[in-house]
């Protein structure tokens, strides 16, 4: 994938949401389930791989333990937001968790020409703050939400952030030069045939 696709100029957005944990190294593991015997990766050395593209890279992890993916400063524009610290359980999927409240910003923000990463996490920690305690099966009022986490990896303190854009000016951008193209191959083949078309291009 980083072969084919890493060059400058691309975002790559790596999005987990799962079963994870710390293990003794200290370092993130991705399970298909909690079962002992379960499939697992070791998410902290694929992130290795990330840490070296030349695309910027955000990550977004929903899974236990997330900030344990937390790794030094890297050569590359890379930034991640978590959903908890390493020694704390995320939310379960519902109203209180980090993907849903991640699609509710996003959703709000869909008409934004642009954001940056950390605006990202300020607003849904913001929105998750105002979700309010509800109370547990002996009456007591408990905290859903897990407080999510937001770090860079580089080592440079004057690195730009990471921005996501809308690309649908860059579409209309696009079919505006296509449609321009296609008048101008109708215009070339009048000249070479003596023939008027009655076609055009849309």
């Amino acid at each position: 994938f980083l072969q084919k696709f890493d060059e400058e100029g691309n975002l790559f957005i790596v999005y987990y949401g799962g079963h994870g944990t710390i293990n003794s190294a200290r370092q993130n593991m991705w399970w298909c389930s909690r079962e002992p015997e379960s499939p697992c990766v070791d998410w902290s050395a694929i992130q290795t791989l990330f840490g070296t593209a030349r695309s910027d890279v955000l990550i977004l992890l929903d899974c236990c333990a997330a900030a344990s993916s937390a790794a030094g400063m890297g050569t590359g524009t890379m930034e991640a937001i978590a959903a908890c610290g390493w020694g704390t359980r995320a939310p379960p999927p519902g109203q209180y968790s980090f993907t849903n409240t991640l699609i509710e910003v996003l959703e709000e923000w869909a008409c934004k020409p642009s954001f940056s990463a950390a605006m990202l996490h300020t607003e849904v920690l913001f929105v998750l703050k105002q979700k309010r305690p509800e109370r547990g099966r002996d009456g007591r009022l408990l905290e859903w939400c897990a407080t999510p986490i937001h770090w860079v990896y580089t080592g440079d303190p004057k690195a730009r952030g990471i921005e996501i854009s809308s690309l649908r000016g860059d579409r209309e951008a696009l079919g505006g030069k296509m449609v321009d193209k296609g008048k101008q191959r109708e215009r070339a083949y009048e000249e070479l045939s003596g023939v008027r078309s009655t076609a055009w291009v849309d």
